[in-house]
């Protein structure tokens, strides 16, 4: 339980859910490499996990490949501060290759092994292309944001607390 807390609150973190407010209050721009960065790592670290837990015979070595080919290539769009397009990208990727995997098992005990394999590599094809497309849009997300932080102010809402007063307050900060 201890973590999957920890991981929803990494995503949010990494959505711009929470943004750690800085002393002026404006955010900086994001590096388009960083966010390409984020994406291959992110996707090939795990995948090299998962083939060296199967070379040294570990059980459940698909499960880092999983991660890594469903969540690793929207890192760079959870850096960037497009959590949809990141949610997107997961969405599509988990839901076809649940959808494959199925599909798989019920063609190869019915009809036979042929459109098991057809209905694999269709399937497989389309994760790849939908991990490849995220991995190489995430700097294309990165220029989104940083026109976004160009373009308009921010607010921020800041708690106050004072106990030796024993005051509360919420202060509201725009900055241009």
């Amino acid at each position: 339980m201890i973590k999957i807390i920890a991981i929803v609150i990494i995503i949010m973190f990494l959505s711009g859910i929470f943004y750690p407010i800085e002393a002026q209050g404006v955010r900086k721009p994001k590096s388009e490499t960083t966010a390409l960065y984020w994406s291959i790592g992110a996707t090939a670290i795990p995948c090299a996990v998962s083939w060296l837990m199967r070379k040294t015979g570990e059980r459940n070595e698909h499960i880092p490949l999983i991660i890594g080919v469903a969540i690793g290539p929207s890192t760079g769009h959870f850096y960037a501060n497009q959590g949809w397009q990141a949610i997107k990208g997961i969405s599509i990727r988990s839901g076809i290759g649940a959808l494959g995997v199925l599909t798989t098992i019920i063609a190869a005990y019915g009809d036979g092994k042929a459109p098991a394999i057809i209905i694999g590599c269709i399937t497989g094809a389309t994760v790849i292309g939908s991990a490849v497309y995220d991995i190489f849009t995430a700097p294309s997300s990165v220029r989104k944001y940083n026109k976004s932080i160009d373009k308009t102010g921010n607010v921020y809402f800041i708690p106050k607390v004072d106990i030796k007063e024993e005051s509360y307050g919420l202060s509201v900060v725009y900055c241009f």
